[in-house]
Order: C-alpha cells, then structure tokens, then sequence
C-alpha cells in the first residue's frame, strides 16, 4: 500500500496529513518570524516572547525531523532483523513504515520499540547541542525539545494508541505474546517517567550561560565558600542568584526552597523567589505579589531591591486592575529609585505609570509618563526599550485622539 492508496483508503491517515499541513505552514510562518528577530531573539535576558516562540517552536518545528528519526529507527531495526522495508509515509507530522517480512515476537516487539528510542536520543541530542549555547532562549529552546519529545514518547503516543488503538505501543505492550517483555517495558516506561519528572524539577537539565570564564569561576568560589561555612546566609543567596540570572531557574528554586525553609524570615530569599516566579512570564501570579510584599515587610539590604519589589507589586496590581495600589507601589519605587547611587531602571517604571494611567483613562498624565520613559531609555542608549515605549506613546496618543 502506497502513502498515496493509505490516504485515500484510511481516512485517519487522511485528517493526519491535511493537519499536518496546517501545522507545517504555521511553523513556517513562525520560522520566518525568528529569521526576521534573530538578534533579539539570540540576546539575554528570555523575555515571554522568547519563551513562547521557542515553546511553540518545539512542536512546530522541531517535531518533523524527530518524526523523520522515529520512522528511520524503525527502518533500522527491520533491516537489522534481515528484513525489507515495502512501504513507508512521512506526512511531517505523522509517519509509518511497513515491511511484508515475518518476525518473531521479540523481533517485533523491538521494531515496534525502536522508533520510540529514535524519539529520546533525537530529543536528548537536540539538547545537548543546545544547552551550551551563550542564548538563554536557544538554551530554553532546547530543555522545551527534550521535554516534548520524552513526555511525547513515554507519555502522550502511549496514550494516544490506548485510546486510539493506533501505534507502536499496541506492540510494545502486547503482554500475550510478550510477557516478560512487556513488563519489563513497563517497568523501565513507569521508572524512566518518573526520573526524569524528579531530575526536571532538581534543574539537572539546565545549564547556566557564563560570559566567560571568569563568571563561571566566580561561581566556584562562592560554592567553596559555601562549603566551608554553611551558615553564611549571604553567600547562598549569591550563589542562588546567580544561577537564577545566568538561565537555571529550577536549580535556583530549589535551593531557594531549602534556603527559606531554613531562613523564613530572609526578605531578600522571598524577593528573589518573587523573580523566579516571575521572570518569562506575561502573568504575575498571587505568588509574585505574596513574596514581594513579604520581602518589603522583613526588610530588604539595597534600595535597589526596594525598587524591584515595589515594582513587581505595581505590575501585579496593574494586570488585576487595581490601578490605585499600582500607582502607589510605582510612586514608592520612583521615590527610592531618586536617591542617590541608586541603580535602578527608572525608564520601566515610567513605563509602567504610563500604561496605568492611561488604563484610568488620564491620558494628558500618561503622554507625560511615556515621555520620561522615552528621554531616559535614550539617555541609557536601550533602543529595544525605546522601540517598545514609542509604541506605547502611539497607543496613549490614539486613545486620546478617539475621546
């Protein structure tokens, strides 16, 4: 049976290609959109736009070659067995391969499994390739491959053929013809799930993107000194810190947990757990806001981190709109943030006052805010940031152009 007769005499196979299609000319669009923003796209720090692309990109577009390496490791465990391939379909997406040759049961069960194998090493190569990369968005790239394609192949196509009784997996755990197999299959399957779901959340699978090596140096000695005086509060916040800012925010986190547990009453532990909840996300979660407010209430070593706190609390009470409590947090930031020696963004915080005034519809005091934001993001040479506040002041202008 040729691809062309499977389509024509299955109509699933059918609905597969003509989704496929969709599928493919949607990444398409979204390969050509990372071709136009390349350079921001390769810059630190992962921004949600980032995040987004590169999960949406994992299906999209790393789906297909990773289809084309499950039908080839079928192929190679029937050539391997001696046999012929007669058949074989590629719809990007979706794909079969078919033989006309006998096998034994355990023969069949490893066809059947090899495919699923070809799945893991393309999803673990991908990120190893990446995971060294200088680009926090090419290194989340690549931790979103591996995670597709593991809870893809040990998780999602399983499930797909109990439901659909389509798939390898019907092989796999064919238990009447294959007992011992399949169960030891299963156990591995229900074991290697688990690892890895316990090793994700340790951020075994992260890597921290050092500038050079000096940075990562600096690391080291704060992890010997770390060693060597566990009691030092400091420097397992600086340590945690750095592994939040250079891209390993699981590790982070989960030192950050133990630290707190420890140390309930650190206000900068509670504001740096406030970034890593945070930090690539469009949404600020009640989290967020609960950290924050908890590290303003213990006490916070700089102003600057006095800054970042109220900050984050105007940004959440902005997305809930409750514009009075975000204008009073950012009027407290921008207070702090004008004493001097203070290092903080003070262009974002005019952002922010801007897009919460004009929510209240005080658009005269919102062009004000967008301006200052403008003059300072120029002053500091940040043209993203200038790029992305001139469109605000758009937006202001044709809100007060239509009342």
């Amino acid at each position: 049976m040729t691809f062309f007769r499977a389509l024509q005499g299955n109509p699933l196979f059918l609905i597969f290609t003509l989704l496929s299609l969709v599928y493919f000319a949607s990444g398409l669009r979204l390969a050509r959109s990372l071709w136009e923003r390349r350079k921001a796209f390769s810059s630190n720090p992962l921004q949600p736009w980032k995040k987004a692309w590169a999960e949406r990109a994992s299906f999209l577009l790393a789906v297909p070659p990773g289809v084309f390496v499950h039908e080839l490791l079928h192929a190679l465990a029937i050539w391997a067995f001696g046999g012929s391939v007669d058949d074989a379909g590629y719809g990007f997406y979706w794909g079969y391969v078919s033989s006309p040759d006998s096998y034994s049961l355990a023969q069949n069960w490893f066809i059947s499994l090899a495919g699923t194998l070809g799945t893991l090493l393309y999803g673990f190569a991908l990120w190893l390739l990446l995971r060294r990369s200088r680009s926090s968005a090419w290194r989340y790239f690549g931790l979103r491959i591996l995670r597709f394609h593991l809870y893809y192949g040990l998780l999602y196509y399983p499930l797909f053929t109990l439901f659909t009784f389509i798939g390898d997996w019907r092989t796999i755990y064919n238990f009447g013809a294959t007992p011992l197999l399949s169960g030891a299959t299963l156990v591995v399957h229900v074991a290697a799930l688990a690892l890895f779901w316990w090793t994700d959340r340790r951020g075994w699978y992260e890597a921290p993107s050092f500038q050079s090596d000096a940075e990562r140096e600096q690391l080291q000695t704060l992890q010997e000194e770390a060693a060597l005086n566990p009691q030092d509060e400091q420097v397992q916040l600086q340590i945690i810190d750095t592994l939040r800012r250079k891209g390993a925010a699981n590790e982070a986190r989960r030192r950050l947990r133990d630290f707190l547990k420890a140390h309930p009453r650190s206000g900068q532990g509670h504001l740096i757990m406030a970034f890593l909840d945070s930090e690539g996300k469009s949404h600020m979660s009640r989290a967020v806001r609960s950290h924050a407010q908890q590290a303003l209430h213990l006490g916070l070593p700089e102003d600057a981190n006095v800054v970042a706190a109220h900050a984050l609390l105007g940004q959440y009470y902005l997305q809930v709109e409750r514009t009075d409590e975000a204008l009073r947090h950012l009027d407290e930031a921008l207070a702090v943030a004008a004493r001097p020696g203070v290092n903080a963004n003070a262009a974002q915080l005019y952002y922010l006052r801007a897009l919460t005034l004009r929510r209240r519809g005080a658009y005269q005091a919102a062009t004000l805010n967008i301006e200052e934001a403008i003059r300072l993001a120029q002053a500091m040479n940040h043209q993203q940031q200038v790029a992305h506040y001139e469109n605000e002041r758009q937006t202001i202008a044709h809100h007060r152009g239509s009342h």
